[in-house]
């Protein structure tokens, strides 16, 4: 009796690391190390598109990081989620990523809020294209060209 319980663990537990390798297989992430711009001081920072949404999370500078290391209060950093129906447009080029979200801006009645993202040069939004144009509807905007096939 206690071999058979053995054997059923061990299927049991193999099959859930497989299930468990395969929805990661399938769930691929994309991080980007991106600038996002903002009228007084632009942020450096990174953005994460999976499965779900499309993730900001602000960075330390150097400048910074050697503030912190020297016993200095870190900064708030700042850092947003956006699942993607509460996304009213993405438009994406091959260095600038712009979500358009639902919210209205504090001081402009009825101005949603804008939030651009810029890659550093000899960097490309193209995987990114690649994964969101069969994932969002009309609301995605590209400026990147398709890659031609059997030309």
């Amino acid at each position: 009796m206690e071999h058979r319980s053995q054997k059923t663990t061990t299927r049991i537990l193999s099959l859930a690391i497989a299930l468990g390798l395969s929805t990661t297989a399938w769930s691929q992430d994309l991080q980007f190390e991106v600038r996002h711009e903002r009228a007084l001081k632009d942020h450096p920072g990174r953005v994460t598109l999976d499965e779900r949404g499309v993730q900001y999370q602000q960075i330390l500078t150097g400048k910074q990081q050697a503030k912190v290391a020297k016993g200095k209060k870190p900064p708030k950093l700042e850092s947003a989620r956006w699942e993607y129906q509460d996304i009213q447009q993405l438009w994406i080029s091959p260095a600038k990523l712009v979500i358009v979200s639902y919210k209205d801006r504090k001081w402009f009645l009825g101005v949603d809020k804008e939030f651009e993202f810029f890659l550093p040069k000899g960097k490309s939004f193209e995987a990114a294209y690649a994964m969101l144009k069969d994932k969002l509807d009309r609301r995605f905007v590209a400026a990147v060209a398709d890659s031609q096939s059997g030309t």
